[in-house]
């Protein structure tokens, strides 16, 4: 029987067990290759080798392939997904612990006779900083059981030093030695400039803070390997329980589970034994229900390096190093990269250098020297202009270390306005950081960090009102005014909900005070759950309904719909963050509703939710000849500023009919799916070929052929086909340096502009292309290169809102950048309803409506990332 055909095998010489390939291996470069133009050969190469099979019988298979070296050779060109693409490959290669790390004994070094082993000593938690090396012990298989039998002479002896260490350690402990009570401080090792992936020879060991190759022994003073038990005499490593029939040592307080001793009183954070009660003044253990009209205080949560309580899972990232730790490590870094910070005069260069330490921090495994490298690096990314990279490594933080990454972000969104807001010619750059620090705002208010809040309207301010001086509209200045007494008074209602616990600590049945703590837990925290239980005992009849009802989690569709009313009539005399928590609660419990209402009760709640951008039952209007568009008078795109398009659509077309002439030229047909000109302003719509359609977005330019003397535009196209019948997001955005077309949300081109951009004095046309009508008996528009195919949503934005691949939405909401949006949710009717503040309308022609049947996205134009250290 015959082998299926493997074209990774047959075409690029990627065996089985290195499949699915990661993106390095599939683009047949080394592995973390950080060169630019051997990225970019390599993937040009391979695109034009696997072209070469496009035309026979695996031609679908090509085009698969295709697809993913496209989306390697995105990935690997951009340096922000570059760094988090090299990130989850490193990550997956290491082996995973399977408990808390060992307590660490320090080690001396063998007599002169023993065969050199490295040591590390880490008694007091010093670590080392090192790039990991590329050990030939790991790649010679030959070579480890030479490795693994001559070590065993070797570890048997120092198992005994171990032991020995270990036992006179204790001795020190118990004679009161300082340096090993209390909590473990992680403190800074020496730090090694990286050198340039040097290999081992055989005999040599891996180097300070390197991880031994498959099959090696842990050497003196390293860490058992997962599952692994510590050696004899060791004791149990921070947050690990003795082993059975071991006593807890002095000052050690017992385990979980375990009873205190007689006459011993309960550890700080420990459960009160049974039929215990809590002394005076003392607060409820982690788990424990609070006492009559007791609750925790509003927005309180465990600080960093608390316990967790039981049955809650430990936090398994690292504490954050301290003061003292971070300085060290900073000073000697700066050391090591003194010529580079000494260079890094302007943002070209700090950026440089950020990218460099944002890598060196992923690949490092010393704690301390990462936290402080990536701070360092944000640092740089920020002074450099990049406030993208800055924030990804904020978020990366935030994984690994017990910090507040929405701090983080707040004090790299200062640093990079600092950097850009009072330059006048950055204009691009200031729109972004507003629009990034809307996010960042909503993101801290959602999360009660009123801290963070108002620190990123700080760092907005300067930029929000020079863009309005620019602009002429002061309503960028007036959002952050706005922003800022929202904060004021969220700061106000918790200082009133904190006396409202008070009042409940005396009278757990207050109504108002239970009233202001479950407004806070519902309405601010959206922890409804939790307060519901204060709602029911508010004495508000409507709340008090609304409460027992949610308490109850109802399934029954009318009374899920009844629950959905109550909450959105409450949410009508609140505002802020408290109005949209409600309509956000009366959404879940009338989605959950919907699928089992029907006539005038389904009808009032997708009306309802449609107010507010939510699209119960998606419709789309059909276009299908060269009469069908929709006229949005009153709309343009006068330049000067970015501008951002975005459709949803499904093609009728895959490819242009064949001409009925073999010896005619293969046709070429543009469709546009939204645009306001032909030669001038912008479109975004596809061309087909008899080979198949691509998606395209242009912008017209002041500049004219040399050989046809007509107008010459910028333009970005798809390498993946429109292929018909299949839902897309399209995403076209000019920023007045480059145009790019995003596919589903994924990158696919980006090219310079050729020259300034020409306005149209055409307003913007779904489905057709406005132009100048050249007939003198029907002087006045004409519309050509009309689309077919199904159109249900369109967005119009005057800022860059996409720099980089990102998911795309599955409805096209409106928001403070947003010009123009239709949902194309009315389903009926002969006009589109902008949801913008701009308030348009779209007059229809000709085009039908249709309802879309649970629309699903196209397969994405490249495929997503394969998963790290798959087939590496």
């Amino acid at each position: 029987m015959a082998k299926p055909f493997d074209p990774y095998l047959k075409w690029l010489g990627i065996p089985p067990k290195h499949q699915p390939p990661n993106y390095y291996r599939l683009l047949g470069v080394e592995l973390f290759e950080s060169d630019p133009d051997v990225i970019a050969n390599a993937a040009d190469a391979r695109m034009s080798h696997v072209k070469t099979f496009a035309g026979g019988k695996h031609s679908a298979r090509s085009q698969k392939i295709l697809n993913e070296i496209s989306a390697a050779r995105v990935c690997l060109l951009n340096e922000e997904d570059k760094l988090e693409y090299d990130a989850e490959l490193k990550k997956a290669s290491r082996p995973k612990a399977a408990a808390p790390p060992r307590k660490e004994a320090k080690v001396v070094a063998a007599a002169a006779s023993t065969p050199q082993v490295p040591v590390i000593a880490t008694g007091a938690g010093q670590s080392t900083y090192a790039r990991r090396r590329k050990s030939s012990l790991t790649e010679e298989p030959w070579f480890l059981p030479v490795v693994v039998g001559g070590g065993i002479g070797v570890l048997a002896f120092l198992v005994v030093v171990v032991g020995m260490l270990v036992f006179s350690g204790e001795d020190k402990r118990q004679a009161g030695d300082p340096g090993e009570q209390g909590p473990k401080v992680v403190k800074p090792g020496p730090i090694e400039k990286p050198g340039p992936g040097k290999e081992l020879g055989p005999g040599e060991e891996p180097g300070p803070g390197e991880e031994p190759g498959p099959g090696e022994e842990p050497g003196p003073g390293e860490e058992p390997g997962p599952g692994e038990e510590p050696g004899p005499g060791e004791e149990p490593g921070p947050g690990e329980e003795p082993g059975p029939g071991e006593e807890p040592g002095p000052g050690e307080e017992p385990g979980p589970g375990e009873e205190p001793g007689p006459g011993e009183e309960p550890g700080p954070g420990e459960e009160p034994g049974p039929g215990e009660e809590p002394g005076p003044g003392e607060e409820p253990g982690p788990g424990e229900e609070p006492g009559p009209g007791e609750e925790p205080g509003p927005g309180e949560e465990p600080g960093p390096g608390e316990e967790p309580g039981p049955g809650e899972e430990p936090d398994p990232r690292h504490n954050i190093p301290d003061e003292a730790a971070q300085l060290a490590a900073r000073q000697e870094i700066r050391g090591i990269y003194k010529d580079e910070f000494d260079g890094a005069k302007d943002s070209k260069q700090k950026l440089a250098l950020a990218t460099r330490m944002a890598k060196e921090a992923v690949s490092t495994q010393d704690a301390v020297a990462q936290f402080v490298l990536s701070r360092m690096a944000a640092d740089l990314a920020a002074e450099g202009g990049n406030l993208d990279l800055s924030l990804a490594i904020a978020n990366r933080l935030g994984k690994d270390y017990k910090c507040n990454p929405m701090e983080l972000k707040a004090e790299a969104l200062g640093k990079t306005a600092k950097q850009i807001a009072r330059d006048r010619t950055a204009f691009i750059a200031n729109q972004q950081l507003v629009t990034t620090s809307r996010g960042l705002f909503d993101d801290a208010l959602r999360a009660n960090d009123f801290d963070s809040a108002e620190s990123v309207l700080k760092a907005a301010g300067p930029s929000a009102k020079m863009l309005g001086s620019l602009l002429k509209n002061r309503a960028l200045s007036a959002e952050i005014v706005k922003k800022q007494k929202e904060v004021e008074r969220l700061r106000k209602r918790k200082d009133l909900t904190k006396k409202a616990f008070d009042a409940l600590r005396a009278d757990p049945n207050n109504p108002l005070a239970n009233k202001a703590a479950g407004e806070w837990f519902c309405f601010v925290a959206g922890e409804w759950e939790k307060g519901s239980n204060f709602l029911a005992k508010s004495g508000d009849a409507k709340l008090t309904q609304a409460a027992q009802i949610e308490m109850k989690k109802p399934a029954d569709a009318a009374e899920q719909a009844k629950l959905g009313d109550l909450w959105w009539d409450v949410a009508e005399g609140q505002e802020g963050l408290e109005k949209d928590r409600l309509q956000e609660r009366a959404t879940h419990w009338y989605q959950e509703a919907i699928p089992n209402l029907s006539g005038i009760s389904r009808t009032k709640i997708e009306k309802r939710l449609a107010d507010i951008g939510i699209v119960v039952t998606p419709h789309a209007l059909q276009f299908g000849s060269s009469s069908t568009r929709v006229e949005i008078p009153n709309s343009g795109y006068p330049g000067g500023v970015p501008i951002t398009v975005e459709a949803i659509v499904n093609s009728s077309y895959s490819k242009a009919p064949r001409p009925s002439n073999p010896l005619a030229s293969s046709p070429r047909i543009s469709r546009t799916i939204i645009g306001n000109g032909n030669g001038t302003g912008v479109w975004l719509g596809a061309v087909y070929t008899t080979s198949g359609g691509s998606w395209y977005f242009r912008v017209g330019c002041k500049v004219r052929s040399s050989t046809t003397g007509k107008p010459v535009d910028s333009s970005a196209y798809s390498n993946a086909g429109a292929v018909a019948g299949e839902w897309v997001h399209l995403a076209g955005v000019y920023d007045g340096k480059q145009v790019q077309i995003y596919v589903n949300g994924k990158l696919v081109e980006t090219n310079k502009v050729v020259g300034p951009h020409v306005a149209s004095p055409f307003p913007f046309v779904i489905g057709a292309c406005p132009s100048k009508s050249s007939s003198s008996s029907r002087p006045g528009v004409a519309f050509g290169q009309s689309f077919y195919g199904k159109i249900r949503g369109i967005r119009i934005s005057n800022t860059a809102r996409y720099t980089k691949s990102f998911d795309p939405p599955k409805q096209l909401k409106a928001d403070p950048d947003a010009q123009l949006v239709f949902q194309f949710s009315e389903g009926s009717g002969e006009t589109l309803k902008d949801r913008s503040a701009n308030k348009l309308v779209g007059n229809i022609k000709g085009a039908t409506w249709v309802k879309v049947e649970e629309p699903k996205p196209a397969e994405e134009a490249a495929p997503s990332k394969p998963k790290a250290g798959d087939g590496n």
